[in-house]
């Protein structure tokens, strides 16, 4: 992928790094070190996550779309009581200025988020599918403007004097796991405010306990895209196989590529797992996931060094790190 100049890229008028919902804060302001916040200013330079205070413009913004008076004056005068809904309406607002861009990508965006909007009309708030990944990254994030739009769109739903439901997300824990993701998962956890479950099971039983456990979902969204194994004919809304648990799969971000990614995550200061600043391109578990041999750099001594995932010219070889194919299809992928 071939990243803009600093001095030509184009970045949201609000990055996430300028603000940080109360959700996230905490009393001892540790710096939180698997979570990577790129920078396009400060050349992706690793960055903290401070503890601040809500802008008040964001508040005021967020306040005008609700419905009524005593909703704006409850909400800018108890914003600590809004964490989610304050800050999803700031990411909504990051990716609607993406959406008035005439570009091949914001029509591709516009496609996810349209697909989306219309899961939320369908099934009300639905469930996500969260492995820590890139591709899960972006459509967490998309998630969270979409549940806020959909709020807006129904105070008869969801009351407009309370906070926003949380994301039912289930995050299914790869028996080799990387303590960088388990991280980053508990990290991105605090940022969105997620209903979120850990299980520790074979796929399959896995999606049977969540769907168990949160028994009104009828709907999964899963970053899932067509160059994945076994993705290429699935459509934006497609059922499980056969003998697996029933439920729809969301998948807004399937006709996307590996640029695509990586352009929605650095221009939106998208918070990612460090390993793709490692050279990691795909992550699977330890035992079956190293770094991609197409981002090594060439340098004196034995150390190895690799450039960061976006870095990666050819997308096509974007699982080059990746040792080992599973043999059998995934449902949800």
């Amino acid at each position: 992928m071939s990243v803009p100049a600093e001095s030509s890229m184009v970045i949201s008028s609000i990055p996430i790094n300028n603000y940080t919902p109360s959700i996230f804060n905490t009393q001892n302001n540790n710096i939180m070190p698997n979570i990577y916040i790129p920078n396009v200013c400060t050349s992706h330079s690793h960055s903290e996550l401070h503890n601040t205070q809500c802008l008040k413009s964001e508040v005021i913004e967020c306040a005008n779309e609700m419905s009524n008076e005593l909703s704006k004056e409850n909400l800018i005068n108890n914003q600590h009581l809004y964490p989610r809904r304050i800050y999803y309406s700031t990411v909504n607002k990051q990716i609607n200025e993406l959406l008035e861009e005439n570009t091949p990508f914001s029509k591709k965006l516009k496609e996810a988020v349209d697909v989306i909007d219309e899961a939320y009309e369908r099934y009300g708030v639905f469930g996500f599918s969260f492995n820590g990944g890139k591709d899960c990254t972006v459509l967490l994030h998309l998630l969270s403007a979409g549940l806020y739009k959909y709020a807006v769109k129904h105070p008869e739903l969801i009351s407009p004097n309370e906070d926003l439901p949380k994301i039912p997300t289930v995050y299914i824990m790869n028996s080799y796991p990387f303590p960088e993701i388990d991280e980053y998962i508990d990290q991105a956890n605090k940022l969105y405010d997620l209903d979120l479950i850990t299980i520790s099971e074979p796929m399959k039983e896995a999606l049977k306990i969540f769907l168990e456990q949160r028994n009104s979902l009828r709907a999964i969204s899963v970053g899932v895209r067509r160059t994945d194994p076994y993705s290429e004919h699935l459509q934006p809304f497609t059922p499980t196989d056969k003998d697996w648990p029933d439920f729809m799969r969301v998948l807004p971000i399937i006709n996307w590529d590996y640029d695509d990614v990586w352009t929605f995550l650095l221009r939106l200061n998208v918070p990612y797992c460090s390993l793709y600043e490692q050279g990691y391109t795909s992550l699977g578990g330890t035992n079956n996931t190293i770094k991609n041999p197409a981002l090594k750099i060439e340098c004196d001594g034995d150390e190895e060094k690799y450039e960061p995932a976006y870095k990666l010219k050819d997308g096509s070889l974007e699982r080059l790190g990746r040792i080992r194919k599973s043999s059998t299809p995934s449902p949800i992928r």
